[in-house]
């Protein structure tokens, strides 16, 4: 009996608004980071990505509305899994918080090497900027993305030397 007491008087103090751990600018860059991380080559596939998104995750890029699952095959199809490296860097992040959600605006800069899809022994940087907003809400006890809006800014592309 007490302990069904101690579980009800736990549950009432978690449900209170104001008593809810707040989300933190730390956590809103950190989540944002690991979906990041989650896509570079190196870890692509490892389900990181899936663990890093709700389960209705949308991104907006290149003027086209993705689910994750879309999105996935857009980017293998384009050869993606072949790509040598892939990197990005955040930065200039504004940040708002309520208990249960976040919403970040960022710069994010992307550098990636490839083959060139035209020359199979020329291989390609690619230097890419773009202005994201990302809309994050706690799911399942972890903060998550829900909703990516990605818009170029800057892509130069140029021929490395061997």
């Amino acid at each position: 009996m007490k302990y069904k007491i101690l579980t009800l008087f736990c549950s009432i103090i978690i449900s209170i608004p104001g008593l809810a751990a707040a989300i933190t600018d730390k956590e809103v860059i950190d989540s944002v980071n690991n979906f990041f991380d989650a896509l570079n080559v190196k870890n692509y596939g490892n389900g990181q990505l899936e663990e890093s998104v709700t389960d209705d995750f949308l991104i907006f890029e290149l003027a086209d509305s993705y689910t994750l699952d879309e999105f996935k095959n857009f980017i293998e199809s384009a050869g993606f899994l072949n790509w040598q490296s892939t990197k990005w860097a955040l930065s200039n992040f504004t940040i708002s918080v309520d208990e249960n959600s976040a919403h970040a605006s960022y710069l994010n800069t992307g550098v990636f090497v490839y083959k060139d899809p035209e020359n199979e022994g020329q291989m390609l940087r690619e230097d890419t900027k773009w202005l994201e907003s990302v809309y994050l809400k706690v799911d399942k006890g972890k903060l998550k993305l829900k909703f990516l809006q990605s818009d170029d800014i800057e892509r130069v592309v140029s021929p490395l030397v061997n």
